[in-house]
């Protein structure tokens, strides 16, 4: 069980096109299992320790810190988004395949150039990672890996 010292002072952006996974993430509470085996299980003990019936509950002073955001990532680049600015750390989980290559290119572009801070961190699902081809990725994210774990880091604009 991690202690209140150990917390980074940190805001936090949850965001989803679904109204319904927007409640659920209000409430807090997830299923030991909703963290994926491939690329989230080495992350369990990091999570605040789950109840009997397996469920974990975010803690009451998390909670108040996120910003809940009905945000539809199709729509980034129009003016009318109200966008999260300057992210050092953004998770974009198993979104990319439903869109054209199109779509995931300019994605990534405000991402790259509104979104994240310098040498701020993007990572995507495993399973996603190949529907991001190389033509597509701006010129201001390199693309890394570390296992299984794919994630995309933004270059300092003196870079």
């Amino acid at each position: 069980l991690l202690g209140e010292s150990l917390f980074l002072p940190a805001n936090y952006t949850a965001s989803d096109i679904n109204t319904s996974m927007l409640e659920k993430c209000k409430k807090g509470n997830y299923k030991k299992n909703s963290i994926r085996s491939v690329d989230g299980s080495f992350f369990h003990t990091l999570l605040p320790s789950s109840n009997s019936e397996g469920i974990i509950s975010i803690p009451e002073e998390i909670k108040k810190k996120i910003n809940i955001k009905k945000i539809n990532l199709s729509k980034l680049s129009s003016p009318k988004i109200e966008i999260p600015l300057n992210q050092h750390l953004i998770f974009i989980r198993n979104v990319f395949i439903y869109f054209t290559m199109e779509t995931r290119a300019r994605i990534l572009k405000v991402l790259a150039e509104k979104c994240m801070a310098n040498g701020a961190y993007l990572f995507v699902s495993t399973n996603e990672i190949a529907s991001l081809d190389n033509s597509i990725i701006p010129s201001e994210l390199n693309k890394c890996s570390d296992g299984n774990v794919y994630y995309f880091v933004k270059r300092c604009q003196n870079d």
